[in-house]
């Protein structure tokens, strides 16, 4: 079985996945004045809303470079941009 889909390897994947989106934003609940006196107001073009938002999506590609390398991240983003819209669930590899 392949480490990403093991029940071995999964734990990996999730917490890089996990950890930009909802740290950041646990954060800022958290300490709400603290983070925006340092960072100023959060807003939709704020830097770390970007980071909180697409996260999860970066690790995802950094972990298909990181296991399969560049032709198979080129094997990804190309099975990912020719699927349309409705079949993105369908064909999951686990």
């Amino acid at each position: 079985m392949d480490g990403l889909c093991s029940p071995e390897g999964s734990g990996r994947p999730a917490g890089v996945s996990w950890s930009p989106s909802s740290g950041l934003a646990a954060l800022f609940v958290l300490f709400t004045d603290h983070i925006e006196a340092v960072f100023s107001a959060l807003s939709s073009t704020h830097p770390r809303f970007i980071l909180a938002l697409y996260g999860p999506s970066l690790a995802g590609v950094f972990l298909v470079w990181r296991h399969y390398g560049v032709k198979g991240l080129g094997s990804y983003l190309r099975r990912l941009t020719s699927l349309p819209a409705s079949s993105y669930g369908s064909d999951m590899p686990c």
